[in-house]
């Protein structure tokens, strides 16, 4: 397809190189030969297809070109259970680009991509894409979620993920098994003074075991371990001027148990055992410590020219017999 249509559509590249499908259209043409006058409308069907390494049972799809405005609607395309629904216009004068969709339901373990992943999470995938792309300005909006969330047949906490773009803008919400790991942050790419860029962390895990548990390398049922954790950060900065940059970690909880090592830390409330205030290292100093255990994190100076940030961990090796 590539090599057939790049010299008339351009760069290609990236599209895979290996596409797949028992393929057929309908195609309807009129109206002149030049770009201005030339109609197109067709209706496109496959069956059994392969893309980018993911397989499609059908795709589905309109597709016009009409007064220099190239659009795909109505594209389907199903996926075991699930399907995908979207859409796509290009106007060549205007250069202006639209984009929807919506992801529904679709199973974690029918993604080829995904199984490749070391995760026993199993579940089923939905989400929504708006974007709209001119010469002056630059939207997006996008949200996902994974709904019917389990570890080994065991049911666990949904996850959610929000991404925004607006211009230099990025706004990026997440939350990780329910509200035990949450993200909020805010990015701006403008050249300006303010320090309006931030990362919000808040980490809040009563069974560390469970979370662990995602992963396909762990046995979670005969590992003897145990564990909780508790932090939250923020960190505020300007992208173009680092020197001003704030961050404030708070560590308030941290259990492990795991054969000899023994660990049951809780902090002083309203302690920040790092903080970083315009650059300048103010506290930097986490010191957690039990039974086979040992983690010291010390720092001073300043981010933007000269700092020294000394950190040590230590444990016994039965901790990564998970």
């Amino acid at each position: 397809l590539t090599e057939m249509y790049g010299p008339v559509l351009g760069d290609l590249s990236f599209l895979p190189k290996n596409l797949y499908g028992n393929w057929s259209t309908k195609i309807n043409i009129d109206g002149g030969l030049t770009p201005e006058k030339i109609r197109v409308n067709g209706r496109f069907f496959g069956k059994n297809n392969l893309i980018y390494d993911e397989s499609f049972d059908e795709i589905v799809f309109d597709y016009s070109f009409i007064d220099k405005n190239l659009l795909f609607k109505n594209f389907s395309a199903s996926k075991n259970t699930g399907k995908i629904f979207g859409g796509f216009s290009y106007g060549i004068e205007s250069e202006n680009i639209d984009i929807w969709g919506n992801i529904s339901n679709i199973p974690l373990t029918d993604i080829n991509n995904y199984t490749k992943l070391p995760l026993s999470l199993v579940g089923n995938l939905n989400g929504l894409i708006k974007a709209s792309i001119t010469p002056k300005e630059k939207l997006m909006t996008s949200e996902f979620y994974i709904s019917k969330s389990s570890v080994n047949n065991r049911k666990v906490y949904d996850s959610h993920l929000k991404v925004d773009l607006k211009n230099d803008d990025i706004k990026i919400k997440a939350s990780v098994l329910g509200e035990q790991i949450k993200l909020d942050s805010f990015i701006s790419l403008k050249d300006t003074n303010l320090n309006n860029s931030f990362v919000k962390t808040n980490v809040d895990v009563k069974s560390l075991n469970e979370i662990f548990s995602v992963f396909s390398f762990v046995d979670n049922i005969n590992n003897g371990f145990e564990g909780e954790i508790k932090f939250k950060n923020k960190t505020e900065f300007n992208i173009k001027k680092f020197e001003q940059f704030n961050n404030r970690l708070t560590f308030e909880r941290l259990v492990l148990k795991k054969d000899k090592v023994n660990v049951d830390f809780s902090s002083k409330v309203g302690v920040s055992q790092i903080v970083v205030e315009k650059g300048r290292i103010k506290n930097w100093d986490l010191d957690i410590r039990g039974s086979k255990f040992t983690l010291l994190s010390k720092g001073e100076g300043e981010i933007a020219k000269d700092y020294n940030i000394s950190s040590k961990i230590k444990f016994d090796a039965s901790l990564l017999e998970v």
